[in-house]
Formats: C-alpha cells, sequence, structure tokens
C-alpha cells in the first residue's frame, strides 16, 4: 500500500504540473497530456485505495500513522477523481471553457 501511495503521490504532482500547463495553454493537443497522466495517476492511487479497503476490511490494531496514511490515500483518491472529471469539463460544455470542437479544425488545418 505505501508504495503504491508514493507513487501514485508522485505522478499526481507531475498530472498536476501539466494540467497548470494545460490551463496555461489551454489547447486540445495539451489536453490529451493532461488527460492521460491524470488518468494514469488516479488508477495508481486507485489501487492503492483498494490495499487502503483491504487493510481497513481485515481489521485488527493499526497504529495512528497508518490509519492517517489511510486517510490520505482516500482523500487523494477522491481528489484526482474530481480533478480528472473537472478537467474534462470543457470538452462537453462551452460554459466551462472555450470550445475545443471548434478549435479541433484549426489545429488540423494548421499542422
Amino acid at each position: 500500500m505505501l508504495e503504491f501511495g508514493l507513487l501514485g503521490g508522485a505522478t499526481g504532482l507531475c498530472s498536476l504540473v501539466i494540467g497548470f500547463m494545460h490551463h496555461q495553454a489551454w489547447r486540445t493537443v495539451s489536453l490529451a497530456s493532461a488527460s492521460s497522466s491524470a488518468f494514469i495517476s488516479w488508477a495508481i492511487t486507485a489501487v492503492a485505495f483498494g490495499f487502503v479497503w483491504k487493510e481497513i476490511k481485515m481489521g485488527g490494531r493499526r497504529g495512528k500513522r497508518l490509519q492517517t496514511l489511510e486517510l490520505f490515500i482516500t482523500i487523494s483518491t477522491f481528489s484526482q477523481m474530481l480533478y480528472l472529471m473537472l478537467l474534462h469539463a470543457g470538452v462537453f460544455r462551452r460554459k466551462y471553457g472555450p470550445d475545443y470542437l471548434s478549435h479541433r479544425d484549426d489545429t488540423i488545418t494548421q499542422g
């Protein structure tokens, strides 16, 4: 659980940096890199979340540090899922950001 938690945290931080770059560029090309890194970090964190629930279900005596780590992994899983959903909100609704469908034709003709 600890290894996947650390790996999910590191990839989540990298995903956040790429997300800030996407926010500055706000193009379909930057959306592809931001969404793929966000999905990979969420998947790794979801695996760690599975181990968290396994630890909780097994029961037994767990220390305060392990309970705190479980809490942080749970919060991180749901916040990364929210980030992934908000990242794609601009694709489906114009009111959440620029219209990607109108920029798609410009990108294809210029490239």
